[in-house]
């Protein structure tokens, strides 16, 4: 992050197609925030770790790659991150746990540290991407690993103290193969009966689909969802679309499912949302059959094709992705309507010399909507919006705040306390390899 000195909000005109319910033309104008110059980051936590900032460089013992992707906070007010890390011959999962002071938890696992390694009996690729904590303070992590073939998923449990629970699935692990290609867990939510919703995308006949695997707290499909076998498959009803992927995954204040992603057409990606009921079909109130599509006349960009979800207070529907090379957020009713008392339109959008990306989105208990990604060319981002769609600028004086301080810096996950803290995992490029990074930061 270095220093901005002005924000400008201007108004551009993008004309976007908007598909679910049959298609749509209209266009929209929508609120963009420019920055001009590189921003100094005045809000990081100076008593987290060193100066705000963790990094991790060789759980798994490589010294090469260590990523964080996702983070969550343990029942004791503790910050679990997940990701994973080089052990010279491959990549392991991996959970750090800190304390709010940024050191590891010596009462977790090794010294702070859980690696897995052999999720199909063998030393393979294994990959954390998602984690969630339950009511008793069990931690789920999902991913993916690869099991000589090609990759499935991978859902791990463990108890809060690190120790694998063995009564989980199969040696606190559970797996799926759907015959077919790869399977990838990318997001993962425990509701309040402890069951375990899972997205992400699994290969099918003629290309990748969203899918929505839902299991019990002992590690079995519930047979009560999809079409009987514990999980669902979604596409898109464009005939175009080449392959589908959902990269996000959250529950709504009704419990309803919202699942967010992309289908690939053949010249660019569109944010595609689902809504389905509890038992994982569609809810055809939702924009009439299920879905809603966005589809810019310029195309989303597809260097980073994802889309992540938050539920705002208001039960409202907040996706953050990119579209066009710039950060965009995209707010729908629960009916699939775009709700136009966000940013005018329902669409907001951040200009950022170089292009913009968002890697997830978390909103407090003040409807505040926080972004993580990354701008430039690679520059870990978080941005603070208030809940109508316009920039914070209590916020760093600017309303986002940039890292730049290691040579490459991505924001992969986000979260927010109640004390006014949010926090941000990523990793970091440097001449020797890839580190984990946990950034804290103040609100104000």
């Amino acid at each position: 992050m270095n220093s901005l000195h002005s924000v400008i909000l201007i108004i551009s005109l993008v004309s976007f197609t908007a598909c679910g319910g049959g298609s749509e033309d209209a266009t929209s104008t929508v609120p963009s925030t420019d920055y001009n110059d590189p921003i100094l980051q005045t809000t990081l936590d100076l008593t987290f770790g060193y100066d705000g900032v963790v990094r991790y460089d060789n759980a798994a013992g490589g010294e090469a790659g260590d990523e964080g992707q996702a983070v969550a906070f343990g029942m004791d007010g503790t910050i679990l991150v997940t990701g994973s890390s080089y052990n010279g011959t491959d990549n392991d999962m991996v959970i750090w746990k800190y304390d709010t002071n940024g050191s590891l938890h010596p009462n977790f696992g090794n010294n702070g540290i859980v690696i897995a390694n052999n999720a199909f009996g063998g030393d393979s690729n294994d990959y954390g991407d998602t984690i969630a904590i339950d009511s008793n303070g069990s931690i789920y992590v999902a991913g993916y690993a690869y099991n000589g073939t090609d990759n499935d998923m991978v859902l791990w449990k463990y108890d809060a103290n690190g120790s694998v629970d063995m009564s989980f699935g199969i040696n606190g692990i559970v797996t799926f193969d759907g015959g077919r290609g790869g399977d990838y867990a990318h997001d993962l939510v425990v509701d309040s009966n402890g069951s375990v919703f899972i997205g992400g995308s699994s290969y099918d006949l003629g290309g990748f689909k969203a899918i929505i695997w839902k299991y019990d707290s002992n590690g079995t499909l519930d047979t009560h969802f999809g079409n009987g076998n514990g999980y669902i498959k979604h596409g898109v009803n464009i005939i175009d679309s080449l392959t589908v992927s959902s990269t996000s995954l959250a529950l709504d204040h009704n419990g309803s499912i919202i699942l967010a992603g992309y289908s690939k057409n053949l010249s660019n990606y569109d944010l595609v949302v689902w809504k389905c009921h509890a038992d994982g079909t569609l809810d055809t109130g939702f924009s009439e059959d299920g879905l809603v599509m966005y589809r810019p006349s310029l195309g989303v960009y597809e260097s980073d094709p994802g889309a992540y979800v938050a539920i705002g207070n208001d039960n409202g529907i907040y996706i953050a992705g990119q579209s066009n090379g710039a950060m965009t957020i995209w707010k729908y009713q629960s009916n699939g309507a775009p709700d136009t008392a966000f940013g005018g339109s329902g669409i907001v959008t951040a200009n950022v010399p170089g292009g913009s990306s968002a890697r997830d989105i978390a909103i407090d208990q003040n409807g505040s909507i926080f972004i993580t990604g990354r701008s430039g060319y690679a520059m870990m981002t978080l941005w603070k919006y208030h809940p109508d769609g316009t920039i914070d600028l209590n916020f760093n004086n600017e309303g986002v705040a940039i890292y730049t301080q290691s040579s490459l810096n991505f924001g992969a996950g986000v979260i927010v306390d109640t004390n006014d803290s949010i926090y941000v995992t990523g990793y970091s490029y440097d001449s020797i390899g890839i580190d984990m990074l946990l950034w804290k930061y103040n609100k104000e």
